[in-house]
């Protein structure tokens, strides 16, 4: 299974829209840019009981699209 795209949709906030590289297999950036939340968003929607922290309140991931191999 391989991630192709994760969106994180919210009210009154522009969606956020994550294209993955099958050939990538790492997220790097300045802090406070959003890597942990990306993994949270990903954990959250393979079934984990935690919701993402950030955002709570304001954003729902509505859409995530796996590409399978």
């Amino acid at each position: 299974m391989i991630l192709n795209k994760l969106i994180c949709k919210g009210e009154g906030l522009e969606d956020a829209l994550i294209e993955f590289d099958p050939n990538t297999h790492i997220i790097i950036g300045p802090s406070d840019t959003g890597k942990s939340y990306i993994f949270q968003c990903i954990k959250y929607m393979l079934g984990s009981n935690q919701i993402p922290k950030k955002y709570q309140s304001q954003m729902d991931i509505k859409i995530v699209i796996w590409k399978y191999h």
